[in-house]
């Protein structure tokens, strides 16, 4: 008797967790490779949610050199950066940074902590290969955005780019 009794005790523990996700109202899914979770808003619940990746790589994509890249992602008026990762208050501004390696561009996203410390946001890579078309990878902080967090644009069958 003793023994049934202390395997319903641990069902009913076990269901606590089921029954409390159950009664959150969220709707619940799991990204491929099962490192974030998002509800149904696209929220992974981590301080990347404070910047859209997606408009990032639309705003990249529409500026004709990074100094204005820079200038639009800092906007004032832009709905889309409410990154707040020094905890002042104040909306965080974003920096470009640019490196060229052979045919691989990298141009890093990175916010002021401090008078010393960066925090770097997101990393494009921008490779063009002869008669190849150009690729371009948007990649995610790990620490903001979660593990493999890549963002692409969409490329049509004759090898032009569509906007994100």
């Amino acid at each position: 008797m003793q023994k049934n009794c202390i395997l319903v005790l641990i069902f009913l523990i076990g269901l606590v967790p089921a029954i409390s996700w159950a009664q959150s109202g969220q709707d619940m899914t799991t990204n491929i490779d099962s490192t974030a979770v998002q509800n149904s808003y696209g929220s992974l619940g981590l301080p990347g949610d404070n910047l859209n990746l997606f408009a990032v790589m639309k705003i990249f994509r529409e500026s004709e050199t990074l100094e204005i890249f820079e200038k639009n992602l800092n906007d004032e008026q832009s709905d889309f950066n409410n990154l707040d990762l020094n905890g002042d208050g104040q909306i965080d501004y974003i920096n470009v940074r640019y490196n060229v390696d052979g045919n691989l561009h990298t141009i890093t996203l990175s916010v002021a902590l401090n008078e010393n410390a960066y925090q770097d946001i997101a990393t494009f890579y921008v490779e063009k290969e002869a008669n190849n078309p150009v690729l371009i990878h948007l990649i995610g902080n790990e620490s903001l955005y979660g593990k493999d967090y890549i963002i692409e644009p969409e490329y049509e069958e004759n090898g032009q780019t569509k906007q994100p």
